[in-house]
């Protein structure tokens, strides 16, 4: 069995965890305005419902890692020269958001969502790319810079700590 194909059937063993996290936050994933007056006179629509991005990415890591460093890790290059999860968020190929989650026996204990467009100026620090098993190299971005930054829309488990703050109440995150 490949390398991709067991770490694809371990995360894929948290899709209890992922589905519930995902139906739980699509409110805001969905965007609502008022139609037009054109729409609503000659066409009976009074609102648009639309998702504001419907693409998803997911990473899972081991909980051990939350704890150790607090980050998230992406691949930033393979010595195969296969496009990575970087090359892919800086082209703006794919998911909109990412669902980033940390667990083990296949229940997730700590997750982000994190808007992909406002994570992507974070992309080119090339002082977080550390490396990798393999010859790989990964980007990685504390939690923290991602809040300040504003990508973290939302978080649960142990990351809660990081989810936005209320508006007009700032939270501190050490």
């Amino acid at each position: 069995m490949t390398h991709f194909k067991e770490s694809k059937e371990w995360a894929d063993g948290f899709w209890p965890d992922i589905e519930r996290i995902l139906k739980e936050q699509s409110p805001r994933m969905v965007k609502i305005k008022v139609a037009s007056l054109d729409l609503d006179r000659n066409h009976g629509t009074d609102y648009l419902v639309a998702m504001g991005g419907s693409a998803v990415a997911c990473r899972i890591r081991g909980a051990d890692y939350y704890w150790k460093h607090q980050d998230i890790a992406l691949r930033n290059s393979r010595t195969s020269g296969v496009t990575t999860e970087v090359e892919k968020l800086k082209q703006g190929e794919g998911a909109d958001w990412y669902l980033y989650g940390w667990g083990d026996n296949g229940r997730l204990d700590a997750w982000v969502l994190i808007d992909i467009d406002r994570m992507c100026p974070l992309l080119d620090d090339p002082d977080k790319v550390i490396s990798g098993r393999g010859g790989t190299t990964m980007l990685t971005i504390p939690l923290c810079w991602l809040r300040k930054a504003g990508a973290i829309v939302s978080a649960g488990g142990w990351a809660n700590r990081y989810s936005p703050a209320p508006e007009g109440h700032e939270r501190q995150v050490v």
